[in-house]
């Protein structure tokens, strides 16, 4: 599927949610964390500052729902996971 095609899909589904009633700052929290899957299952740098995001523990958990699933294994999101709580955990 195209990034195209699967962003307008996600408008769609997004815009239907709002018209059945849920509200503009959950649907904005569904678009950020179904955004955050692809990350998630393919890591890159870009991946490492979206472990700062508020949202990242709601996403990690979706990730680590659906990626068996998807047969996404979890091991690289894990290993960055841990690299980046070592950084942290070391003191300045």
């Amino acid at each position: 599927m195209s990034i195209a095609k699967l962003a307008r899909s996600e408008s769609i589904l997004l815009g239907e949610l709002r018209a059945h009633g849920f509200a503009r700052g959950d649907t904005e929290q569904m678009r950020l964390i179904l955004e955050a899957f692809e990350n998630l299952a393919s890591p890159t740098r870009r991946t490492r500052r979206l472990m700062r995001r508020p949202y990242f523990p709601d996403a990690r958990l979706f990730f680590e729902i659906t990626a068996p699933t998807y047969s996404h294994r979890r091991d690289p999101s894990d290993a960055l996971a841990i690299r980046s709580q070592r950084i942290r955990d070391t003191p300045d």
